[in-house]
């Protein structure tokens, strides 16, 4: 119960909820306009159908994206250590643990003579 309705007025639900309504209505206009000009509204129907399955399959292949990209994101950082804050002591440093690396000079190579 709790989840479904955290789930449904999520930010992310309420941008596919936005985006399927703008394009059933751009839909609706377009059959509409199809209906007005005397073409045939099973074309004009099944072309919709397919514009609406295209985005609601863009949709999903954006968030399949963002959920890889915090994906990476978490692999990429690690939790160092509590920070010494007495009032927010459940805070936690993060650290990259892939920190760029320097590149390997004459210069740099000195420096270890």
């Amino acid at each position: 119960g709790n989840t479904v309705v955290k789930a449904a007025t999520s930010k992310t639900a309420k941008s596919i909820a936005k985006t399927l309504g703008e394009q059933a209505l751009d839909s609706s206009m377009n059959m509409t306009k199809d209906l007005i000009h005397g073409n045939d509204l099973k074309e004009s129907l099944h072309r919709e159908r397919e514009k609406f399955k295209r985005t609601g399959t863009d949709i999903l292949d954006e968030l399949k994206s963002k959920i890889r990209k915090k994906e990476n994101i978490s692999k990429n950082t690690m939790i160092v250590g509590k920070r010494k804050n007495l009032r927010n002591s459940s805070k936690r440093k993060v650290i990259s643990k892939s920190s760029p690396k320097q590149k390997v000079t004459l210069k740099t190579m000195k420096k270890y003579e």
